[in-house]
């Protein structure tokens, strides 16, 4: 517990007495063995050292929090490390990487936002998590699995009340695997953060990062290239005038731009705002970004998955019309549940979801995909069922289907996640629910870009712009050329046909690659 003196101190705005007084306290708990309070207390004189203005004491309050939280990953017991360790890095992280920032030191800043995206992003489906350790039982191991992905994606309640302890469940089974011989090294699918050399060094010279870093009700821009790492935005509100920000910022050699965003800053439309200067892919974390950076080329093995249509309508029932230029083979399936729809992908090289797609904020577990018949699948099911053909492009014509929140861990929820988790390259979806007219209309003429050679991102950038001046004649003659079943199903199109057919931000703007770049071979 901080002292009465420290609190006293900030209370009267002496918030230089106040972190001088708490550092001095965390030492001492430290010095004793209390590493938790002390934890929280170096924490706590940061805050209080960058209120004064005292950015090195901040800083060091800062290091000191953080040197513990890595301590604690290697030695608490793996159960604590949810509750704990993990729910409370990304805020300190955050925190710690703004006053890098205040201090000139972009890189730094960079380096310590990654560091608490990363340890807990991947936890559900990470590839260590898919390897069963020697010692385990593969039934207990996937077990296990199971109930780590829910206890970090909050289907299954953190702590309990009695005790503040993680899951029981998780408990119970970690118990028993580490009994039999598994060592507790495995039991924690932690993805190690990229460092910034690397990544410097795997950007091409026409790529640019833009990472956002959020704390409280601040956030900053950095900007990384082949060249460094530089602070674009100090302090820049989370909305879209930050767009203009990263078109001045870019140099003009760049034509691909990885956007990392933080929490609601993934729902600014990026992507369709600078289309017109750069192909923009999205990624949760820079680590995640530079696994998918190569671009892959991609075979002819095509899915295509219809569901449940609106009454009278064809567009739901189009997809093979859609994903046939891209295919060799083609298979038109419409699966009923989670288990058939992860059958029906498994050998796709690419693959279109021609659905409804229905995002749940408050269970982001319980977003689903409406299948065929009365069917659903979601975002639970597809975790533990998914298994796809490593590199492979999902097209996904569905409402929210790339839409992701964050969570206290900072991991973002949502089926491009899943997608990415389960062996994808990039998905492809939008981040708000759309009208199925429009969004056939841009995943026809994204996939006759594809067709053409084009990388998945600069596909995508191409139909975006397209569809925001596209007319009614050209809409219709993109159905037709297609052989969509859906070609006459419009009348508006037969009307004003020289009139811009979707002049609305609304229909073109909220599609977004997740993801790295996807090409046919």
């Amino acid at each position: 517990m901080t002292s009465i003196a420290a609190i006293d101190a900030a209370r009267r705005g002496d918030f230089t007495a106040a972190s001088a007084a708490t550092f001095a306290e965390a030492s001492e708990k430290l010095e004793f063995g209390f590493r938790t309070q002390a934890l929280g207390d170096f924490e706590l004189a940061g805050y209080w050292a960058r209120c004064a203005g005292d950015l090195v004491g901040a800083e060091n309050a800062y290091d000191q929090a953080l040197t513990l939280h890595e301590h604690d990953l290697q030695h608490q017991p793996l159960p604590r490390l949810v509750a704990s360790y993990l729910a409370h890095l990304p805020q300190l992280a955050g925190a710690a990487a703004l006053v890098a920032v205040d201090r000139g030191r972009p890189e730094r800043a960079l380096a310590i936002a990654e560091l608490g995206r990363c340890r807990a992003l991947g936890l559900r489906t990470g590839s260590r998590a898919r390897v069963v350790p020697a010692g385990a039982d593969p039934a207990r191991w996937e077990a296990y699995i199971h109930t780590w992905r829910h206890v970090i994606a909050g289907a299954i309640a953190r702590t309990d009340a009695a005790g503040g302890e993680t899951d029981p469940d998780l408990a119970a089974l970690t118990d028993e695997l580490v009994a039999s011989g598994v060592a507790r090294s495995a039991l924690l699918p932690v993805v190690a953060p990229v460092t910034i050399a690397d990544a410097r060094a795997a950007l091409a010279g026409d790529s640019a990062v833009v990472y956002s870093i959020r704390a409280r009700d601040r956030c900053a821009l950095i900007l990384l290239d082949a060249s460094g790492a530089r602070t674009i935005a100090p302090d820049v509100p989370p909305d879209e005038g930050l767009v203009s920000i990263v078109a001045n910022a870019l140099g003009p050699a760049v034509r691909r731009v990885i956007w990392v965003p933080h929490a609601s800053l993934v729902a600014i439309p990026v992507g369709a705002l600078l289309a017109q200067r750069a192909a923009v892919m999205y990624a949760p974390s820079l680590t995640v970004a530079l696994a998918h950076a190569a671009t892959v080329r991609g075979g002819r093995r095509a899915v295509a998955i219809e569901g449940r249509g609106d009454p009278g309508t064809a567009l739901t029932t189009g997809a093979g019309a859609i994903i046939q230029p891209l295919a060799a083979n083609l298979a038109t399936l419409r699966p009923t549940n989670g288990a058939e729809l992860a059958a029906a992908l498994a050998p796709a090289d690419v693959a279109v979801l021609s659905c409804h797609g229905i995002y749940d904020h408050a269970d982001p577990l319980a977003t689903a995909l409406v299948l065929a018949g009365a069917g659903t699948a979601s975002l639970a099911q597809l975790y533990d069922e998914l298994e796809l053909a490593p590199g492979m492009l999902a097209l996904v014509a569905a409402c929210d289907a790339g839409t992701a929140i964050q969570d206290e861990l900072n991991e973002p929820l949502g089926l491009p996640m899943t997608l990415l988790d389960a062996g994808a390259q990039a998905c492809i979806g939008a981040a708000w629910p759309v009208r199925r007219f429009p969004t056939v209309a841009l995943f026809l003429r994204l996939v006759r870009e594809l067709a053409a050679g084009a990388a998945s991102p600069d596909a995508l950038a191409v139909a975006i712009r397209w569809l925001r001046t596209a007319t009614k004649r050209e809409i219709a003659a993109l159905f037709a050329g297609a052989n969509h079943p859906a070609a006459k199903e419009y009348r508006f199109l037969q009307v004003e046909r020289d009139e811009v057919a979707f002049p609305a931000a609304v229909d073109w703007a909220g599609f977004i690659h997740w993801g790295g770049p996807w090409q046919l071979a």
